[in-house]
């Protein structure tokens, strides 16, 4: 189950790093600030779950891909 909310946390990791962009590049102050916040938020589980088990780097690294690829295929 840990394997599978690392995967999906690096998938939604990716896709606030693509709106983050999107965000700063517009000027948009306040929704930049939010994403920056939840960006922080949701690396940090990520990080604490492939320190405790290193195992939980291939979910990370599938869900990272996933990610970028959603979000690119949706903007």
């Amino acid at each position: 189950m840990r394997y599978v909310l690392v995967f999906l946390a690096m998938a939604l990791l990716d896709g606030l790093w693509a709106a983050y962009v999107q965000a700063t590049a517009s000027d948009s102050i306040i929704q930049a600030s939010t994403l920056a916040t939840a960006i922080i938020l949701t690396t940090g589980f990520v990080t604490v779950s492939y320190v405790n088990n290193r195992w939980n780097l291939i979910p990370a690294a599938l869900g990272a891909f996933a990610g970028t690829f959603i979000a690119m295929m949706l903007t």
